[in-house]
């Protein structure tokens, strides 16, 4: 399963983490996994075109997003990464849990 974490303070999203397999499918075949992946990926290659500094690790099947700005325009970024991740949730709830924090 993927387990997805976004963090909020003060109603603006500072953190995303996502960690695990979807196991949907075999290897090189899960559209699930794909799925999720690229709607990161996209997120990583909007922040890094923002030139906004953030921090970020991908190790294996770890994504951590952090030092996220306040600006309007990142936390739209992820207000709509956000409601793409919970659509994919929605559809597979046996591969894929998003839970939200509050700090």
């Amino acid at each position: 399963m993927i387990h997805i974490v976004v963090t909020k303070q003060e109603d603006n999203y500072v953190t995303l983490s996502s960690q695990g397999h979807a196991l949907s499918a075999d290897s090189g075949q899960d559209l699930v996994c794909a799925g999720v992946s690229s709607i990161i990926f996209g997120l990583l290659n909007a922040l890094a075109e923002s030139k906004l500094k953030f921090e970020y690790l991908i190790e294996d099947s770890r994504i951590e997003i952090w030092g996220l700005s306040a600006e309007s325009k990142i936390q739209n970024y992820l207000e709509c990464v956000v409601i793409q991740l919970k659509t994919i949730a929605e559809a597979h709830p046996a591969n894929v849990e998003i839970k939200e924090r509050s700090l």
